[in-house]
């Protein structure tokens, strides 16, 4: 049988639970923003940083009614930020750059990496491709795809090598950096740092993903 000690010990274990519960649901949140090539970008401040909508809430609450929490941020760095998933927009410079993502706030302190293209506007460059990609390693014994994946930006895109060709063409990157992989079946057969600096561009690699040529693209520097 529960003693009143036994059950006062109990409550007073949940209150203390409850108590730090509360207390580590607000956040410290410090944001680094970055261009698409992996430069950082200055005088950059926090212009929305707005509560998202929970799965449950679609149809229910009014966009209106969901908190901005900007004015909390003091340039980059946010303090009593609740925990939560927010629409973080950032501005830069005097060019008024933004730049937005989806951000949880589920610690303490939080850090949060944002990159982006700083260009204004749609980005239209016809019905070419942005890239081509032409690999030296052959397509014999099965197929091959080549994927490119952005660096700092959140952006991928995967396409299969034309087997008489061994070319792969892109249509949806922008200028940044990225991660070119060609993959078969059960392996990555090689991999190589590319910037895309510009549109139509164009990549000869070797079978080990070495650079023969290049047109708007480099290949990226290595890490310092």
């Amino acid at each position: 049988m529960m003693t009143i000690r036994t059950a006062w010990l109990l409550l007073t274990i949940c209150a203390m639970g409850a108590a730090e519960d509360r207390a580590t649901r607000f956040a410290s949140v410090r944001i680094s923003v970055f261009d698409s090539f992996g430069q950082e970008l200055r005088d950059c401040s926090v212009l929305y940083f707005i509560e998202g909508l929970h799965v449950t809430e679609f149809g229910t609450v009014n966009s209106d009614e969901r908190w901005d929490h900007a004015a909390q941020f003091s340039g980059l760095s946010g303090r009593g930020i609740p925990f939560g998933i927010y629409r973080l927009t950032t501005t830069c410079g005097d060019d008024d750059f933004r730049g937005s993502e989806w951000v949880q706030v589920r610690a303490p302190e939080v850090e949060v990496m944002l990159a982006f293209w700083p260009h204004k506007g749609d980005y239209q460059t016809g019905s070419d491709p942005r890239l081509t990609v032409s690999y030296g390693g052959g397509t014999r014994g099965g197929a091959l795809w080549a994927k490119a994946v952005g660096v700092f930006v959140d952006r991928a895109e995967t396409v299969r090598l034309d087997p008489s060709t061994g070319k792969a063409r892109f249509f949806s990157l922008l200028p940044a950096r990225y991660l070119v992989l060609i993959l078969e079946e059960g392996r990555l057969r090689c991999a190589s740092q590319v910037d895309l600096l510009d549109t139509p561009a164009a990549l000869e690699v070797k079978a080990d993903c070495g650079f023969v040529s290049a047109s708007n693209a480099r290949q990226a520097g290595a890490a310092k």
